[in-house]
């Protein structure tokens, strides 16, 4: 590693070795867990976790371009963390018997790298990892049989405008220039 890049990480430790919650349960994890399992609902299931403990449960690392957490929580959202988050659960709950507590370390991916834990509530673990088991069961019976429907269920959709695209009905569209197709 240069002395560049030993900085960039050091960049990144500095806020979490600042932060005892942090630090408490990363000096309880082991790293890069791998679980594999069968279940008889939708077969053989494998989950790589981040970071797992017997007193702590999971640790989930996260970087995020917003640390504010609403930003966060929005962007874990959008990008179907609870899913992820529940898979984990639940392979820990098919190879221990128990559904663990879950914490996510979000840490900003610019400086000053900014991080916070954030712990899910039982109830949230639970009906994530219920959520990620319908999706495993939907996706074993279309490897079953073959068929995979997809999100349409085959009727049609009036095309629409987001919210934030309508148009405005009286804009006056014979002031707008037609342009040439060589000129776009």
């Amino acid at each position: 590693m240069t002395e560049d890049e030993n900085d960039s990480v050091e960049m990144y430790l500095e806020p979490i070795r600042a932060n005892s919650g942090a630090m408490a349960i990363l000096s309880d994890c082991k790293s890069e867990v791998t679980l594999a399992w069968k279940n008889p609902l939708y077969g053989y299931g494998k989950a790589r976790i981040d970071g797992f403990s017997e007193r702590y449960g999971i640790l989930e690392y996260k970087t995020t371009g917003n640390i504010e957490a609403d930003a966060f929580m929005r962007t874990s959202y959008n990008m179907h963390y609870q899913i992820q988050l529940g898979w984990y659960a639940h392979a820990v709950e098919m190879v221990t018997g128990k559904l663990p507590q879950v914490t996510v370390l979000a840490q900003e991916q610019r400086v000053p790298c900014d991080c916070f834990l954030s712990p899910l509530p039982p109830q949230l673990v639970k009906q994530f990892s219920e959520d990620a088991v319908h999706i495993a069961k939907k996706y074993h019976a279309s490897r079953v049989t073959g068929t995979y429907p997809g999100v349409s269920s085959f009727e049609d959709i009036e095309f629409y405008l987001p919210g934030y695209a309508e148009i405005e009905e009286n804009v006056d569209v014979s002031k707008i220039e037609e342009m040439g197709v060589n000129e776009l």
